[in-house]
Order: C-alpha cells, then sequence, then structure tokens
C-alpha cells in the first residue's frame, strides 16, 4: 500500500477561511499560516489546503483544487488533489496522486507519484517512483529513480544511483548525472556530455508472466462461460426480445451506430451537465455530481448488463453466419460464442474487432427493444 495510514477526511465544499491546529480539518480554504506549529498529523480535506508553517507529524490532505507545502512537515505527506506543489521541506516521504505536481523544496526519504506531469526540481533523499504521462526531473535523487510513462520522460539534473524508465521516450540532456545503471524501455535521447557512469542499455518488451498469462487464460474462459450461460437464460426466459436483438442486427453499420450512441450519449450528457455548472462556479462541481448521481449509476449499470449481455445478439448472429442458418438460434449462439473467443486470440486486431462486435451487439438490442415496441417483430 502506498498510504501509511487510512485517509480518514472528507470534503467539504463550504466553509470560512481559516488558520487550523489540530488533527483534522475540514474547510473551504485550510490554512497553516507561518506562525502556527500542529504537535502531531495532521487531517485536511478543502477547495484548498495550505501549509505555510510546521507540522510536528504527518500531513495527510485531499482538495478540489490544490495542496501547498511550503512550510516543514517532520513526517510523510500524503496528498490528493488536481494540483499538488512542495516548495517547503518535508523530513519523511511524499506520495502523491495528482493532475500536475510539482516539488521543489527538499524531501528527506522517497517520492512516488502517480498523475498525468510530474516536474521534481528539489532534492529526494532517497527514491523516486512515478507513474505518469510526463516528468521532468531537474532537481536530484540520491538513489533511484523509476518511471513508468506513456509520454516523455526527461532527466536534466542528478540521480545517485540506478535509473529504469519504461516510456515512449526517454530524455537525457547533456548537464544530467546518473551514478548507476540506465535501462529503459521505448526510445531514448541521450546527450553525449551525459554524465553516465555506465552505458545505457535498452531492453526488450516487458515479457508476460506464466501465471499473468494463466490467470488471462482462466478470465477468458469465466467470462465466455458467463455469457454462455447468460445467452442461454435469456433465449430461455425472453426469446421474443432476444430474437429481435438477433434479428436488427441485419444492418451491421446501422446497429455499430445505434450501439454506439447508447453508449456514448448518456456520459456525455452527464459531462455536459456537470461541466456547465461547474463552468457556473467551481463550487457547484459537487453539487452537480450529487445532482446526477442517479443517472451515473443507471448510466454504469446499463454498461455493466451490457458488458455481458452486447455480446448475445452479435454471438448469435456470428453463428447463424458460420452455418448459413443450418442451425437453431440457440444452436448459433452456442457456435458464436466460440468464435467470439477464437477472435480475441487474434494476433493485433483481435481486441478491437470484438470490441467493435460488441458495440454491434449493444445497437442490436436497443433496435431489437425499438422494433418490439412498435410491434414490427411477431
Amino acid at each position: 500500500m502506498w498510504f501509511p495510514k487510512a485517509l480518514i477526511v472528507t470534503l467539504a465544499l463550504v466553509g470560512p477561511v481559516i488558520p487550523i491546529a489540530g488533527t483534522g480539518s475540514a474547510a473551504d480554504f485550510v490554512l497553516i499560516s507561518e506562525a502556527d506549529t500542529v504537535p502531531d498529523d495532521l487531517y485536511a480535506a478543502g477547495n484548498v489546503v495550505d501549509v505555510r508553517g510546521s507540522i510536528q507529524g504527518d500531513l495527510t490532505a485531499t482538495a478540489s483544487q490544490r495542496v501547498i507545502v511550503s512550510g516543514t512537515v517532520e513526517g510523510d505527506v500524503v496528498a490528493i488533489a488536481p494540483f499538488v506543489e512542495i516548495t517547503g521541506d518535508v523530513e519523511g516521504s511524499v506520495r502523491v496522486i495528482a493532475d500536475r505536481i510539482r516539488i521543489i523544496g527538499t524531501v528527506g526519504d522517497d517520492v512516488v507519484i502517480a498523475g498525468r506531469t510530474a516536474t521534481i526540481q528539489g532534492v529526494v533523499g532517497r527514491d523516486i517512483m512515478v507513474f505518469v504521462h510526463s516528468a521532468r526531473l531537474t532537481g536530484s535523487v540520491t538513489d533511484n529513480f523509476q518511471a513508468f510513462a506513456t509520454g516523455v520522460i526527461e532527466i536534466v539534473g542528478g540521480v545517485g544511483h540506478d535509473l529504469e524508465v519504461n516510456a515512449r521516450r526517454l530524455d537525457v540532456a547533456s548537464t544530467a548525472a546518473v551514478g548507476g545503471d540506465v535501462r529503459y524501455r521505448g526510445e531514448a535521447t541521450i546527450d553525449d556530455n551525459a554524465d553516465l557512469t555506465s552505458s545505457a542499455i535498452r531492453l526488450g518488451k516487458t515479457p508476460v508472466p506464466l501465471r499473468v498469462r494463466a490467470l488471462i487464460l482462466v478470465g477468458q474462459v469465466v467470462a465466455g462461460l458467463v455469457v454462455l450461460l447468460a445467452g442461454l437464460a435469456l433465449f430461455w426466459l425472453a426469446p421474443r426480445t432476444t430474437e429481435a436483438a438477433t434479428g436488427a442486427i441485419r444492418n451491421w453499420l446501422w446497429a455499430a451506430i445505434v450501439g454506439l450512441a447508447t453508449l456514448v450519449l448518456p456520459a456525455v450528457l452527464i459531462g455536459a451537465i456537470i461541466a456547465g455548472m461547474g463552468v457556473a462556479s467551481p463550487d457547484l462541481y459537487g453539487v452537480a455530481i450529487l445532482a446526477t448521481s442517479p443517472m451515473i449509476l443507471l448510466y454504469l449499470g446499463l454498461v455493466m448488463f451490457m458488458a455481458v449481455l452486447g455480446f448475445v445478439p452479435m454471438a448469435a448472429t456470428l453463428g447463424r453466419i458460420a452455418t448459413r442458418g443450418r442451425l437453431s438460434i440457440v444452436g448459433s449462439f452456442v457456435l458464436g460464442v466460440v468464435l467470439l473467443a477464437a477472435i480475441t486470440a487474434v494476433p493485433v486486431a483481435g481486441i478491437p474487432l470484438f470490441i467493435a462486435l460488441w458495440v454491434v451487439g449493444v445497437g442490436g438490442w436497443t433496435l431489437g427493444a425499438g422494433s418490439l415496441r412498435r410491434g414490427s417483430v411477431a
């Protein structure tokens, strides 16, 4: 677990701007001023958490806007917010989940970051581990730097021991210094003037352990059995509806469009409501989420049901195509489940095709339900 203690805080959307000295606080603006000293751990929640004074224990903070630490924390810092910035001194470790993270001060122990972008300009006493889209190290880390990224990792400062990066690209500037091994996956641009103790080693693709492959296979088998049992139950309990959904897939393109609309439009509507209220006032984001929570739950329920049921009409259609209609619809469905499982094993194109067929199946349910309401299905 990243967190050394439970995050026992709740967000408060309204409240006065107050200085806090204690073990727990929730307010719109939580401020520890330069003159304040918290003699214990501090748990804080609000729109903004701003620590300018001293905390003699740990800081655990969550904020809807930002967490700023410009003072001193003698213990660890655990923070969750859209933006987290540490310009002061943290004697312990730092654990952060945020969209943007900046560490300009000093951290005595380890740093673990998960987010979109991270900038480390300060000094870290032990290791750094980041899970981000992109990150930039212009400061220094005494021990190891390990990064997992979908974008670019840029090393401008110093790494005391090993540098290991799994990213789209690793950039090592001329001012960088690495005291141990350099290992990377992906592309790399390493300046010839960089101070490297050893040559950089490009690693191959991350091998998939045998146990993981076995778990994936078991998961596929279980998923196939769930779809098979659900489909058989539907053909028994609701044969007209299920056959109508299967028949509606005759026009594959139209079924795909309807299926995509069924899955996307509710999410777009919910997002538009939340974003609209948030643009009117940032304080209304929480109210918007609460107001749309029934819609969110209904949408999640739809996606969960369709995650299984969406394959039923598609499997029946595939089975009918493969047998040219020689089997019953139930027999075609059973064969179609096997064909869907075989599609997932196709390299590269298998999974995208599998997802596309699922979207068509979702459209089949929507079109089939509409045809039943209109009475156009016997």
